[in-house]
């Protein structure tokens, strides 16, 4: 296996795994609701925060994987190019 695809392939990995754990918390977060829907008072407004913070970390994170990727990706592309290997 090339050296890009086994970054490709765990990029994925990575990607996957932090899918897994939003949708672990997506889950958390429908129980949550689930049991507090009728009333919340301050301090759970709070964990309901947490919820959010978490989940927007976990996009945050798939991002900054991509980037990563790309990142390599490009510097991959400028080595080359600069030893002449390619356009």
């Amino acid at each position: 296996m090339k050296k890009d695809e086994l970054f490709l392939k765990r990029t994925g990995a990575e990607i996957l795994a932090e899918l897994e754990r939003i949708s672990r918390i997506m889950k958390e977060y429908r129980e949550f609701i689930d049991l507090y829907r009728e009333h919340m008072d301050k301090y759970q407004l709070r964990v309901k925060a947490s919820f959010m913070a978490d989940f927007y970390m976990g996009a945050e994170k798939i991002f900054e994987i991509i980037s990563i990727y790309q990142a390599d990706t490009n510097y991959e592309i400028a080595s080359l190019r600069s030893q002449r290997r390619l356009f």
